[in-house]
């Protein structure tokens, strides 16, 4: 086990969705918070943040992972489900859906996605990629379909040390 899980010591951890904030579990340092104002509700560094199938559909993803990296602990980490191959869409905010930043994720295969985001885009953000895998997400569906299955990579990762 990770001795950083098991220290005794009080640590934060924040959920952060599209959705209004609210506080969850038994009220012990767990919060859900918007991800349009989290950072300004939070002064404290952040052990873990969950970012759960957020980056595509956020307007500005390349913020909130700059905004993240900047509020987590110095041995923060971070765990981001994305649905690949990637298809932003912003529900708010835009007239056209599509987000204002492009993360820079390159491919077309989820394979080739998979390795931009761990070669490419997360070590642009500071982070380092410590596991991976990928999961089936089940989401709602439309007039056409009830529901669709889609491929959720989660990643866990760590907040790079500034030296390397």
């Amino acid at each position: 086990m990770d001795k950083n899980w098991d220290t005794g010591v009080r640590s934060a951890a924040l959920y952060l969705n599209g959705l209004e904030g609210r506080t969850t579990g038994n009220g012990q340092a767990s919060k859900v918070l918007n991800v349009e104002s989290w950072d300004k509700e939070v002064d404290e560094s952040i052990d873990l943040i969950t970012c759960l199938n957020l980056l595509d559909r956020c307007d500005t993803p390349a913020t909130l992972l700059r905004t993240i990296h900047r509020k987590l602990a110095p041995d923060g980490k971070l765990v981001v489900a994305i649905v690949l191959p990637i298809s932003p869409y912003v529900e708010t905010g835009t007239t056209d859906h599509e987000p204002s930043e492009n993360l820079g994720i390159t491919g077309v295969m989820i394979e080739d996605q998979v390795n931009s985001l761990i070669g490419d885009v997360f070590p642009s953000f500071g982070f380092n990629t410590l596991r991976w895998t990928r999961l089936p997400y089940l989401c709602e569906g439309d007039m056409d379909q009830a529901f669709y299955w889609l491929s959720d990579i989660v990643f866990i990762l760590k907040k790079r040390d500034e030296g390397s």
